[in-house]
């Protein structure tokens, strides 16, 4: 919920956006990364930043040689983030290169909640402009040799049966990204050529793919495959084809899934349930085309106990590590595009 809650509460104000635009390079990195790569450049500026972090997510500034100037877990207020933008600004015209020691300022909640310094060594040298030639970046998002990547959207519609227009909120919309393998193509593929009947369900395994991530909110309210671990339900999930012309199958589907969990300082329920239309186009083995249409509901709800429930909405930047609370139950819509190049 952490980065979420950053993009949503923090980098979504004009005037923040407009200084990191002008001061700033931002740059997102996965928190399981600096934790644990170790590999080349980018594991070295990772061990070099595991020793001071507050927290495991957090916000850090470093000059350009990789050297870390400062943490930040949350802020007093709204105001305080520009303040602490250009606070760190003037930390890095003191330190600009990484050539002297520099103890590492950390805030729990800036300005006024300090944690204790950390000193950090001069920096070994300068972050690399580039890979050496030949080495490709391993943080490049690679896929499979042959899959195809399908794009997924997500939007929450109002009573009026208009789409909301706040795009900012998880719960309000959502962009994301699902693979058709090389195998589950050939999988698809082998289902329509084979039948025997005009009308044939589809695998189990693609029914899934689509139903894991036609859901709104963060990755932890996941219905299904949920990486907190919480317990899934499957109503129903089946999706049919029928075929339209040459390698072109009309597509139909339902899906009602769902995921829940209750321990101390993580609770959660997630419910949606769709109905499904679209086209699937293949060629050999390959699928080259896919487009789906869903249309239903969702239950969704995030909270933790204590006071987080009753904070404000415009002290959201006060409790970024715990998220704010969700609680919607809404109509939506949800569209998945894939085609390949060419």
């Amino acid at each position: 919920m952490f980065a979420g809650a950053v993009r949503e509460a923090v980098f979504s104000r004009p005037e923040v956006i407009k200084k990191v635009k002008a001061d700033f390079i931002p740059v997102v990195v996965r928190a399981g990364d600096v934790e644990g790569f170790r590999q080349g450049a980018e594991g070295r500026l990772f061990a070099a930043i595991r020793p001071s972090r507050a927290a495991p997510q957090g916000i850090g500034v470093l000059n350009g040689a990789g050297q870390v100037l400062n943490w930040v877990l949350m802020f007093d207020r709204p105001q305080a983030i520009t303040e602490y933008l250009d606070y760190a600004k003037k930390q890095y015209a003191q330190n600009p290169d990484g050539k002297r020691p520099v103890a590492v300022e950390r805030f729990h909640r800036y300005p006024t909640h300090t944690l204790p310094a950390i000193l950090q060594a001069k920096s070994q040298g300068a972050i690399p402009a580039a890979h050496p030639q030949g080495q490709t970046c391993p943080h490049d998002r690679r896929h499979p040799p042959g899959s195809l990547v399908a794009q997924v959207y997500g939007r929450a519609v109002d009573g009026k049966g208009k789409l909301v227009a706040d795009t900012l909120r998880q719960e309000n919309y959502i962009q994301d990204q699902m693979t058709l393998t090389r195998e589950l193509q050939a999988m698809l593929t082998r289902t329509l050529t084979g039948a025997k009947a005009q009308r044939v369900r589809l695998p189990e395994s693609f029914a899934r793919l689509v139903a894991t991530h036609a859901h709104l909110g963060m990755l932890d309210v996941r219905p299904l495959g949920n990486p907190l671990g919480g317990s899934e339900k499957i109503a129903k999930l089946e999706f049919w084809a029928e075929r339209t012309g040459d390698s072109l199958w009309r597509i139909t589907g339902q899906s009602d899934v769902s995921s829940a969990l209750s321990r101390p300082g993580v609770s959660y329920e997630q419910a949606v349930k769709l109905t499904w239309t679209g086209l699937i186009k293949t060629q050999g083995d390959r699928v080259v085309e896919l487009i789906l249409l869903g249309k239903g509901t969702t239950r969704l709800r995030w909270g933790t106990p204590g006071s987080l429930q009753q904070a404000r909405q415009e002290d959201e930047v006060r409790f970024l590590p715990a998220g704010r609370p969700i609680d919607v139950n809404t109509r939506v819509r949800f569209g998945i595009l894939a085609m390949t190049k060419g």
